[in-house]
């Protein structure tokens, strides 16, 4: 019986590798938690709210923080009045 020949390891092979320990508190630029906001919306809007987003090269998402946040910034706050969420 001969002995098979053992390939090099390859450069890139994954090495092991430290597993940082994960912090207590969250940070900054730990992943935020999904709410789901529970409403419903009619078609038409719906199809032009989409439309008006990818027109603006924008997400339905950030189209819709930027209309609150130009409201907020029209008509104040009355849930957060410094505006430490926007």
């Amino acid at each position: 019986m001969t002995d098979t020949p053992r390939r090099n390891p390859s450069p890139w092979a994954s090495q092991p590798t430290e597993v940082p320990e994960k912090p207590n508190e969250p940070t900054d630029n730990a992943p935020k938690k999904w709410a789901d906001f529970n409403f419903k919306v009619d078609d038409d809007f719906r199809a032009f709210f989409a439309i008006e987003a990818r027109m603006r090269r924008m997400s339905n998402i950030a189209l819709l923080k930027t209309a609150l946040k130009h409201y907020l910034d029209t008509y104040g706050s009355k849930a957060d009045p410094e505006r430490k969420i926007l």
